[in-house]
């Protein structure tokens, strides 16, 4: 049995141990081997739960964050199952006879065939189903109330009431886990736990977070219960922080000449709203009253459906912000569609506009 809490720093794991707050990690901590690896570069959830799916690095897997590059086009997509160059480990070990389950992970749509079950996890799209058909249907029917992408925390909203709905859900979560679990049997089973990290990246350093660690904790003690695993590996995809700057990295691009906006009416104003403050970071207390506000129509689900392709929101976004739209490809060397600090170059027969030759690459 392999469960994942999602970024879970090791130091705070430590000082929760010794705090007597998770006994089941401490006993497993005390039985077993422990120590710390290094996560992916980046080291952020989509890459780094790629590399424990498939056993390769970013360059080998092909994700590299949550953006995810296009063919033909300069607007990303969102990274899922369908974006991983490589099988994953799941499938090889199905092909091999060996059955298994996989329940929660990010980058699990669309559902892979495998011997056993697949159940799909963060940033799913609604209505989801996995392996076999109708799993997704059959498990929520007998656990209500868990939900795959936790809600998100916004401003305005109680912090305690919120917390409690995470609990809830890894609550849920587990009894979905040991439903399926003794329905097909599988012989390597995996279990992913979102709430861990949600909830340190809307309330880091609030001791509401302990609660849900304490959540995973028992969950992982009904679990062992339950299924009596031969071998067990508690696992993680990254640790956690606090955010102590930003880097814009298309704006860098801009005033030093690598990327190059569109001349014409409607980018030069946004360029000069731009200029006096008008994007998503100057707006943001503004930007979380509409974000909460599309949340409580169902007009989203999470954030992810403002950069998910064809959407209202991604379409507003464009229209409102400074965006790749405003970008003048022609004469663009580099750009960046990544939260996480990725540099792309626009290669000829590559980009669409592509302006980069082999000749010219490595100059740039």
């Amino acid at each position: 049995m392999i469960v994942g809490w999602d970024g879970a720093p090791p130091e705070k794991l430590e000082g929760y141990s010794h705090a007597g707050l998770l006994p089941t990690f401490s006993a497993l901590k005390e039985g077993g081997a422990w120590g710390q690896v290094r996560s992916t570069v980046p080291p952020v959830t989509a890459p780094a739960w790629a590399s424990f799916h498939t056993g390769a690095n970013p360059g080998g897997h092909g994700i590299f964050g949550w953006a995810v590059r296009r063919e033909g086009s300069y607007i990303p997509s969102l990274a899922d199952g369908g974006s991983l160059a490589l099988p994953t480990f799941w499938e090889q070990l199905s092909f091999h006879g060996i059955r298994v389950g996989v329940i929660g992970f990010p980058l699990a749509h669309p559902a892979r065939e495998v011997e056993g079950f697949w159940f799909p996890g963060l940033l799913s799209p609604p209505g989801a189903d996995g392996h076999p058909p109708g799993v997704v249907r059959e498990a929520l029917a007998r656990v209500p109330g868990w939900r795959a992408t936790p809600r998100e925390w916004s401003r305005g909203t109680d912090p305690e009431a919120w917390t409690e709905t995470l609990v809830d859900s890894v609550r849920a979560q587990a009894e979905v886990a040991l439903y399926l679990a003794q329905r097909f049997r599988p012989q390597v089973l995996g279990i992913h736990f979102q709430a861990t990290d949600t909830v340190q990246h809307y309330l880091w350093g609030e001791g509401l977070v302990e609660g849900v660690f304490q959540a995973a904790d028992s969950a992982l003690a009904r679990l062992l219960e339950a299924l009596r695993p031969r071998l067990m590996i508690l696992m993680s995809d990254h640790g956690m922080g606090p955010v102590e700057g930003e880097f814009h990295i298309n704006t860098w691009l801009w005033r030093e000449g690598f990327l190059a906006l569109r001349r014409r009416p409607p980018s030069w104003w946004r360029a000069g709203l731009f200029e006096l403050g008008w994007n998503p970071r100057g707006l943001e207390r503004l930007a979380w009253l509409g974000y909460r506000a599309a949340l409580r129509l169902r007009l989203m689900h999470s954030w992810a459906d403002i950069v998910r392709e064809g959407s209202p929101l991604a379409r507003l976004t464009r229209w409102g912000f400074l965006s790749l739209a405003d970008v003048d490809w022609k004469r663009t060397w580099a750009y960046s569609h990544s939260e996480i600090g990725s540099i792309l170059l626009n290669r000829v027969g590559r980009e669409p506009q592509g302006r980069v030759t082999a000749a010219d690459a490595p100059r740039v």
